[in-house]
Order: structure tokens, then sequence, then C-alpha cells
């Protein structure tokens, strides 16, 4: 069949079907746009800091029966975010957890990571690493 003819053979409804299409990617596209300029600080919006106390989560392998000791147990975590969203966070809302899946004991201090609600950053994790001993084989 050549070309042509497949381009051809129902036209209109391809023409549709491509205009459909083209409405809700753009529909979606500017939903997300709207989702995260809402939830992110913007430059002209005044950002404000909390410093919140964390206790820190260990992530390990499924299976692994190894016990851990962190050293410190517990962070000072800096949020920015606007002060009406600041005003309602708490530190659950918080997470700052040490990846122990790839632990090595020769090499115990390890680099946190953290997750906050979409609409808060975290600004800065004291201390910034922490020591990891395995306690029980």
């Amino acid at each position: 069949m050549p070309l042509r003819q497949i381009i051809m053979h129902n036209f209109w409804l391809k023409l549709v079907s491509l205009g459909l299409a083209s409405l809700i990617w753009l529909g979606v596209r500017y939903q997300i746009q709207s989702d995260y300029g809402v939830n992110q600080p913007r430059s002209s919006r005044p950002v404000f800091r909390k410093t919140v106390k964390v206790r820190v989560s260990t992530i390990i392998k499924p299976g692994d029966g190894r016990a851990y000791r962190v050293s410190p147990s517990d962070v000072m975590v800096v949020l920015l975010a606007e002060e009406s969203v600041l005003s309602r966070v708490f530190p659950t809302d918080v997470m700052v957890y040490v990846d122990l899946t790839d632990f090595n004991p020769r090499k115990p201090t390890m680099e946190l990571h953290s997750h906050a609600r979409s609409d808060v950053i975290v600004g800065d994790i004291q201390p910034a690493n922490v020591t990891v001993e395995q306690i029980s084989p």
C-alpha cells in the first residue's frame, strides 16, 4: 500500500484524533506546571526557615537480619517554605534516612538523605553524615 494511500485513508478521523491527543497533552502539561508552581516557593514569595529535630531512619535490604547502630540518632533539619506552610509542618512530615543496602563496615561514615512534603524544601541537615556500626551479624 503506498504511503499516500495510508495517510489519506480516514484522513479526517486521524486529524481529529491528533487534535484531541494534543489537547489532552496540553491539559496534563498545564496541570503539572500549575501544581509545581503552587507548591514550590517562588523568589517573589517570602521564604521562611524552621529547624526541627528528626530521628534518623535506616533502609536495609529485605531479609537482612543484621542490626545497626546509627550515631547520632537524631539530626537537626532546616526547612524552607512559606510561613503559612511552615506553621503546618511537623517533624513527622520530614524523613531523614541512611541507605544501608550496600553497607561496608570499612567505611562506617555514611551520608544522610532526606524526603519532605512537596511544598517544603530541605535546606540543610546537621550533621550531614552519620557513623554506622553493625552490632549483630
